[in-house]
């Protein structure tokens, strides 16, 4: 199985590789072709100077007898240059010889009539010129009249030696620069390769070790495009796998510790009754029946808050008013709050609100949310239940005079089995399931429940849901 990293190099090297060699094939061409045009060009240039010149020559003479030695010019043939010391163009004015320029080719000289009377090489005198090496010619032209042309045999493109060897040498370089810059895209692209590559392989072990129980891997995060995200991500879901973990700690925990205390208290009274020690009068008995709807009640909340997590949870869809559910609440709460020392006061501002979703689990809402805050309000203390409708919404809070929460602790208030005291012991404190059933029901009916509070100053709990001409649907 090949790595991603020599997948990723093979497929940048391949890539630099058509790149490089299509850039520097193009290059190439592109250079060699334009090279061709200048040279075509320069030919032309000169041909039509060289014209001017024999036109001169020819009007002086009343011939072109005689221009061998300007043909002849060391610029024009292709033999080795003259001895030094000779004088370029003997028979002809000195300035006018010496400034004839002209590239290494075949040119020849013809008359009007097409007849070769002298070239640069001696090969072609007396020839007669095809039709259409004459349309190529450049005419010598005296007083109007054509009396002469001048033919270059190979094309205008191409080249002298001297102009290939500077055409390969300038291919040459370009080819050289292509592999240069070839070799340094590899190596910067293996760096680069690495860098990519190198995250994903602290990824790949970090997940290894995790799946193996290890849960505390953490990988660092060195950029911000996507595989810095994906770090970030992985280290997120990391902490939650291990707050996960510790939650599920936490709950084998204290559901041994309450399942425990209750089934003690009953497999020890029972055993007392049957030796004899204790007998089975109604005191007893009924202490024992508390025990088993203690009992009933922490499994009921485990198995509501499981089904209402997974989405499992059956809930009707009905017209509810939240305005008698909140009433009801408020009474069935009034004997506790009674017999604890504190006042409970309602107040609302409609006479009726209706929501749609499933009234029973409205009231489980309402009443753990008053179970609550009858259980953190000293003696003395009020609570204060508000319904109103706010922007569409119906809106219910429940605000108590307790010591409040910690700012630290404000965060986890609705997290599962999460409890700010750990030594509280459930007939104080609970197990800290109420406040996690009673968002997820609200979320379920489409709803959010928050809370605001300050130590020292009490808190409140803020359950809004959706209208019944608002509701989009709950899930059923």
């Amino acid at each position: 199985m090949y790595s991603l990293g020599l997948k990723f190099a093979s497929a940048l090297l391949a890539v630099l590789v058509v790149g490089l060699g299509v850039t520097t094939f193009l290059a190439n061409q592109t250079t060699s072709n334009e090279f061709r045009q200048f040279a075509a060009q320069g030919w032309s240039n000169q041909a039509i100077t060289m014209a001017s010149v024999l036109g001169d020559y020819y009007q002086r003479t009343g011939s072109l007898e005689g221009v061998d030695q300007i043909l002849s010019n060391p610029r024009t043939r292709r033999g080795p240059p003259p001895p030094p010391g000779s004088r370029p163009g003997r028979g002809a004015p000195e300035g006018e010889l010496a400034a004839a320029p002209g590239p290494a080719f075949d040119l020849v000289l013809a008359d009007k009539s097409g007849i070769v009377v002298a070239d640069n090489v001696e090969k072609h005198p007396g020839e007669v010129l095809s039709e259409a090496l004459l349309q190529s010619a450049v005419p010598i032209v005296v007083g109007g009249n054509q009396v002469g042309a001048l033919v270059r045999f190979d094309p205008a493109e191409t080249l002298s030696p001297a102009e290939e060897i500077v055409l390969q040498r300038v291919n040459r370089s370009i080819w050289l620069a292509g592999a240069l810059a070839g070799l340094l895209a590899v190596v910067l692209g293996v760096i680069l390769t690495r860098q990519l590559t190198g995250p994903l392989r602290d990824l790949t072990q970090a997940a290894h070790r995790m799946a193996q129980g290890d849960l505390n891997q953490r990988v660092p995060v060195r950029s911000k495009d996507e595989v810095g995200e994906l770090g970030e991500a992985f280290n997120t879901m990391a902490a939650n796998l291990t707050q996960a973990d510790q939650l599920r700690r936490n709950l084998m925990a204290d559901v041994a510790h309450e399942l425990r205390t209750p089934l003690t208290l009953i497999q020890g009274n029972l055993e007392a009754m049957v030796d004899g020690v204790y007998p089975p009068d109604q005191d007893r008995l009924q202490m024992l029946l508390h025990q088993s709807l203690l009992l009933s009640r922490l499994i009921n909340d485990v198995r509501d808050l499981s089904l209402a997590e997974s989405g499992e949870l059956k809930l009707e869809h009905n017209r509810v008013d939240l305005v008698q559910i909140a009433r009801r609440a408020l009474a069935a709460n009034e004997a506790n709050s009674y017999c604890e020392g504190q006042s409970l006061r309602f107040e609302t501002s409609s006479d009726e609100l209706n929501i749609m979703g499933d009234s029973h689990r409205f009231e489980q809402i309402v009443s753990n949310l008053l179970s609550n805050a009858l259980r953190y309000t000293p003696a003395g203390g009020q609570i204060t239940i508000q319904v109103a409708r706010r922007n569409h919404e119906a809106f219910l809070s429940v605000t108590d005079s307790g010591a409040g929460i910690s700012a630290e602790d404000l965060p986890h208030v609705f997290e599962r089995f999460w409890r700010g005291d750990r030594s509280r012991s459930r007939a104080s404190g609970g197990m800290g399931l109420g406040l996690a059933i009673a968002r997820t029901l609200a979320e379920l009916h489409k709803g959010r429940l928050e809370v605001q509070s300050q130590v020292g100053h009490g808190s409140t709990f803020i359950l809004t849901l959706p209208l019944a001409d608002d509701c989009a649907g709950v899930q059923r």
